[in-house]
């Protein structure tokens, strides 16, 4: 078995890279989190502003954009799949 030390080195950096996203996201939630449950008045607004721009939302316009985003996975897919039949493509 050879070692190959670019696949080492790409699989490395994908799994620090979403390793990273994930600890970045979590803590942005947790900090909107603790933020929105303050207790100061202002913020009590942007709740209540919040509340009110998630009931306006349209379940049809949700709907479309998940189906578009979707979309756009699967030509990723596609594309990720497909590219073993190139020449030199793995």
């Amino acid at each position: 078995m050879e070692f190959d030390l670019f696949f080492f080195w790409r699989r490395l950096l994908g799994l620090s890279v979403a390793i990273y996203c994930l600890i970045t996201t979590a803590d942005r939630l947790r900090g909107y989190w603790r933020l929105l449950h303050g207790e100061e008045r202002h913020w009590g607004y942007a709740r209540r502003y919040l509340v009110i721009q998630l009931l306006r939302m349209k379940p049809r316009e949700v709907a479309w954009e998940l189906a578009q985003i979707l979309f756009l996975l699967s030509v990723v897919a596609a594309l990720i799949w497909g590219h073993r039949f190139v020449p030199g493509g793995g």
